[in-house]
């Protein structure tokens, strides 16, 4: 599992879309997302505290779905590339963002919606208005929500499910 989230980390999105900052890459942190990105593609959002030693300790020796992973992650990522071309310089660039964004593809991907048959421009406006909307003075509750799971025990498990589902919702509102 080490070694599968070394590579998963050494892709150029992370780097290009200012994810990180060279601090946090001489910390490792790239390698600790990826695992957390890893196991939220095979079981969904997790309290990190837990989850992560846990795949670490299982899968010390082999890990056996990473082409699956691989796939997804890399589908999410060129599908949010689409929707926000200036991912680099909007808040979703922030890590918490971005797990949140990816959780949203990811169970829209389990409920049978096909990410290239959304509209990856309209979900892009949708967001770039949610991030104009949390920003504001005087922010809808939507918004108001999701910067308050945002902004606190960011890798608790309730403060992550309110972010997926609230993006979920922006992205692909039913």
């Amino acid at each position: 599992f080490s070694k599968f989230v070394e590579g998963l980390s050494r892709m150029p999105f992370w780097k290009a879309e200012h994810v990180f900052t060279e601090g946090q890459i001489k910390r490792f942190r790239v390698e600790e997302f990826m695992a957390e990105l890893s196991i939220l593609v095979l079981e969904g959002p997790q309290d990190k505290k837990s989850a992560v030693d846990l795949y670490y300790d299982r899968y010390d020796k082999k890990f056996p779905y990473k082409s699956e992973v691989t796939k997804s992650i890399e589908g999410h990522l060129r599908f949010l590339k689409s929707a926000l071309p200036d991912l680099g310089k909007t808040r979703f660039r922030k890590q918490t963002d971005l797990y949140g964004l990816i959780a949203a593809l990811e169970e829209l991907s389990r409920s049978g919606k096909t990410l290239s048959k959304l509209d990856a421009g309209q979900a892009g406006k949708r967001l770039r208005d949610l991030a104009s909307d949390i920003n504001s003075k005087n922010p809808s509750t939507i918004a108001a929500r999701y910067a308050l799971a945002a902004s606190r025990q960011t890798d608790n498990i309730i403060p992550r499910g309110t972010r997926m589902e609230i993006l979920k919702a922006t992205i692909h509102p039913e």
